[in-house]
């Protein structure tokens, strides 16, 4: 079979010759804005972690946790990239630069250096228009490489909201089976077809009729699914890279920056927050200790404004009759207040009365989804109200324990958040604290 003769690549026109020559100066601000902006999602991406584990529930951490790390390790290979354009971009204009001082380079001529040894190093080594035209093409090319990678962590991410969102609406008004069922086959179609797709470009398949005929419309209408207004940009950039460069050097680009990347993540979000989110008994088990100090529990010792996932007392060292504690309102509280208080019933009273009727329903409902003990003693008819806390705006409660079961010395603070059933206890935190008398 003859196959047709490739048709002549189309000139260019000369208004995308000038920009071309001229793209390093739009290339160094965009990188300057970017390596800023993009600075700023790592604490980005930590606000909605927490965020997440306040108000998502558990059932869908699975997901979110697929989510965070395509968005995470998104961030920093951006971060990588743009730094690394920008400094080489500024290299490049060195270059430039002294390209224009000494248009010819390496003299001949030398009064330190001999003649033989001159020329040894010219052979070796590039001319200034070499190197010039190396870096210039190097820093294009991770400018190409970051705004693919940027589309497709994008895309990707929006999937996976997509995917949550029906599988939330499903959990929610079908039944619970028909969400995971959504959810398991969104998982299984990419990984089905990532496989089919490369075992069909293997060299003994890919010109078989019946992988021809089938192997670009399958790939168009997915490409279409998964990166949606996406798809043809980053698809472009994808096929220039993958057919003008060897698969080895592309795939080793690749996998070298993600696992430069992934390193930087780890070390980054590597903790019992972000762990919760395929283990959730980390994230209590780490708050409920009676051996240690845990600093995010103690206005005075904590160093960061993350958001609040656990009890906060004033400080570690206490005096005075009372003792202050914020208990943060958490995911799987609303259904504990649900199942124990009913909805709230108002009568025909003027509003005032019924903001009065509010408040006292959700002060007995917080008293009902909450115990606390100071060592071992239960506190009954607790003085609370309801608080935004000055942090994040976290929603919870502030509680004033009077000191008649302190100790002078070390106490122990435990706080029970009730579930469903009658004495089922859905998280437990701790927290040692020392009593000083006045």
């Amino acid at each position: 079979m003859i196959e047709p003769e490739a048709a002549p690549p189309t000139p260019k026109p000369s208004w995308l010759i000038k920009l071309e020559e001229e793209s390093w100066q739009a290339e160094l601000i965009i990188s300057g804005l970017a390596i800023y902006g993009t600075l700023q999602m790592p604490e980005l991406v930590e606000w909605l972690m927490d965020w997440s584990l306040v108000n998502i529930d558990n059932r869908f951490h699975l997901l979110l946790y697929m989510f965070f790390v395509y968005l995470g390790i998104g961030a920093y290979i951006l971060i990588l990239l743009f730094i690394s354009h920008f400094v080489l971009r500024a290299v490049w204009i060195g270059f430039v630069g002294l390209n224009s001082v000494y248009p010819n380079g390496v003299s001949d001529h030398s009064e330190l250096y001999s003649t033989d040894f001159i020329q040894k190093f010219k052979a070796d080594n590039p001319d200034g228009n070499e190197w010039i035209g190396q870096l210039d093409r190097l820093c294009s090319l991770l400018f190409g490489l970051g705004a693919q990678l940027c589309m497709i962590f994008l895309a990707i991410n929006i999937d996976l909201v997509i995917v949550g969102l029906l599988w939330y609406l499903a959990d929610r008004f079908v039944s619970t089976e028909v969400g995971n069922v959504v959810a398991i086959c969104f998982a299984a179609s990419f990984v089905l077809y990532t496989l089919a797709f490369l075992i069909s470009n293997f060299k003994s398949l890919r010109d078989r009729p019946l992988v021809r005929r089938w192997q670009y419309p399958v790939y168009k209408i997915f490409t279409q699914v998964m990166l949606h207004f996406f798809a043809r940009p980053a698809a472009y950039v994808a096929m220039v890279f993958q057919t003008n460069q060897s698969m080895k050097r592309y795939a080793g680009m690749i996998i070298l920056l993600m696992f430069v990347t992934m390193g930087f993540f780890f070390a980054r979000f590597m903790d019992h927050r972000f762990l919760s989110f395929i283990r959730t008994d980390s994230l209590h088990e780490h708050y409920d200790h009676d051996d240690r100090l845990i600093p995010e529990q103690y206005a005075s010792l904590r160093v960061d404004q993350r958001r609040l996932l656990s009890i906060e007392l004033e400080s570690e060292v206490v005096s005075g009759p009372f003792l202050r504690v914020f208990i943060p309102l958490l995911s799987g509280d609303d259904a504990a207040i649900d199942s124990r208080c009913g909805p709230f019933r108002r009568d025909d009273s003027d509003e005032r009365s019924v903001s009065i009727q509010w408040q006292d329903y959700y002060t007995d409902c917080y008293r009902q989804i909450h115990r606390v003990y100071v060592n071992d003693s239960l506190y009954q008819n607790l003085d609370l109200i309801k608080y935004e806390h000055t942090n994040q705006g976290e929603e919870g409660i502030l509680v004033y324990l009077p000191n008649t079961d302190f100790r002078v010395g070390k106490n122990l603070l435990r706080v029970e958040k009730m579930g469903i059933e009658p004495e089922e206890v859905r998280r437990q935190m701790q927290a040692v604290f020392w009593y000083a008398e006045e």
